[in-house]
Parts: structure tokens; sequence; C-alpha cells
């Protein structure tokens, strides 16, 4: 995962990213889809649960991108 803090990446509405869970019992990051952008470093996002969380842009994670399991077989061996 790339951790968004130092880098100038873009994320759009409908983005898919792990939002930072702040609570107790909770696993450390949770998958969430932007749901809006109020500031420009803050962010709604809502969570598989339905949960809707307010996230500070250092606050979210993006997945790595998926890559195609054809272009992963091609590339195999090459260093």
């Amino acid at each position: 995962m790339v951790r968004l803090r130092n880098w100038k990446i873009k994320i759009n509405v409908d983005d898919i990213v792990f939002i930072d869970a702040h609570r107790v019992s909770a696993e450390k990051r949770v998958p969430g889809e932007i749901v809006r952008q109020t500031e420009p470093s803050t962010f709604i996002v809502k969570s598989n649960s339905g949960a809707m969380h307010k996230r500070h842009v250092d606050q979210l994670v993006k997945p790595p991108p998926q890559r195609s399991p054809r272009l992963m077989i091609k590339n195999e061996g090459k260093l």
C-alpha cells in the first residue's frame, strides 16, 4: 500500500481507499470509498459497513494498482 503523505497522489470521488480506524477494538485500517471532497485535503469516506467518516488525506491509504494476471505471467522471469 502507498502512504499518501509526501506524495502528490490524486484522490477522486469513487476511489477505493483504506482509512485509519480509530476504534480501540477495530483493525488498523478498513476499506472504504471516497464519497466527496470537503476541503483540499479532507474527504468524506463511506466504509464497507455503511458508516460515513471524515478523514484527512494523511489518514488515507490508497491500495496498490491491480495488475492483470496475464501481464504478470508475460513479465515473469524478467527483472
